[in-house]
């Protein structure tokens, strides 16, 4: 299967604008958030009628708790704010870092909770205290990473699904840590940038974009590179590279519920779905039948839809 870049005349996204878009699917299924910089839509996924709506500034990274009683959101404010999904009322409100908090993940439960900021800080905050839902307050537990003072920038950052190891992102940098210790288990050095991050359902393969054109597999064990999946470029077009949240430039993988395949958007406006066992291309969809530019694919816990 070839796959060939168009040149856009002009960049498709307002330079001037905030805009970001993510969708995430709720874990029971009955629900999906879709996010643009300022707005939260939650909505059934059978038909796609509102449920709720929230007007929020400076979105920059959301998450839905394992249990999908709370939802996480990160913002260009440095804190993260936690809602009710239920309610969509506000229950917590911490300050996480001391950058745009671009990356926020659960680790295991609705307990702790790990924020990453654009300045590659990696915060782990326990929500809950014994007597209940955050009546025991907010306690930052491990700052594994303080500000990067060289400001290499955080692209991506996953857990585990028991929440025991976290594997970050920042600049040609990828690390894996031990959540609680904070101790470093492996760091890899590439070439290029590194970019979002996703990991298979049973925690041993790591899909990873990066600055190169490449979607990259990689052991969790130890991060050694295992295959990837290049795209191939039209004559005299470069790679756009990671050129902000307002672009579907930032190539974002996410594994299928059995981990057999990762479907991902593609720097040229489609989309692709990859064999997670020897990064083939299974299929992609061509740019001419995909108006809207695809930013972020998820999929329904039944495994037989997608958005």
């Amino acid at each position: 299967m070839d796959h060939e870049y168009e040149h856009f005349p002009s960049p498709p996204y307002d330079p001037d604008a905030t805009c970001s878009s993510r969708v995430r699917v709720h874990p029971s299924g009955t629900y999906f958030l879709s996010q643009t910089s300022d707005e939260l839509q939650l909505r059934y996924a059978q038909g796609g009628r509102p449920r709720a709506n929230l007007e929020l500034e400076g979105i920059q990274s959301l998450a839905f708790s394992p249990d999908g009683r709370l939802l996480a959101v990160g913002t260009q404010d440095k804190n993260v704010l936690v809602y009710q999904v239920d309610t969509m009322e506000e229950v917590f409100d911490t300050d996480a870092c001391d950058d745009y908090v671009d990356q926020v993940v659960w680790l295991g439960g609705s307990e702790y909770l790990a924020a990453g900021s654009a300045r590659s800080e990696l915060v782990i905050h326990q929500l809950s205290g014994k007597s209940g839902l955050f009546s025991g307050g907010s306690k930052v537990v491990r700052t594994i990473l303080g500000p990067d003072p060289e400001y290499n920038s955080l692209f991506g950052m996953v857990a585990t699904p028991n929440g025991g190891h976290i594997f970050f992102a920042t600049g040609e940098r990828l690390r894996c840590f031990e959540t609680m210790s904070g101790r470093e288990v492996w760091s890899r050095e590439f070439e290029s940038s590194t970019g979002e991050l996703a990991l298979s359902p049973d925690g041993r393969l790591l899909a990873m974009g990066s600055g190169d054109g490449q979607l990259l597999f990689l052991d969790s064990a130890g991060g050694q590179p295992l295959y990837g999946y290049r795209f191939r470029f039209a004559g005299g077009v470069k790679y756009p590279g990671m050129i902000g949240d307002a672009t579907s430039w930032g190539v974002r993988p996410r594994f299928s519920l059995d981990g057999a395949v990762v479907v991902s958007n593609t720097p040229n406006g489609a989309f692709v779905i990859i064999d997670a066992t020897n990064g083939a291309p299974r299929w992609e969809a061509p740019r001419r039948r995909v108006r809207p530019v695809p930013d972020a694919p998820a999929q329904l816990p039944g495994g037989e839809a997608g958005l």
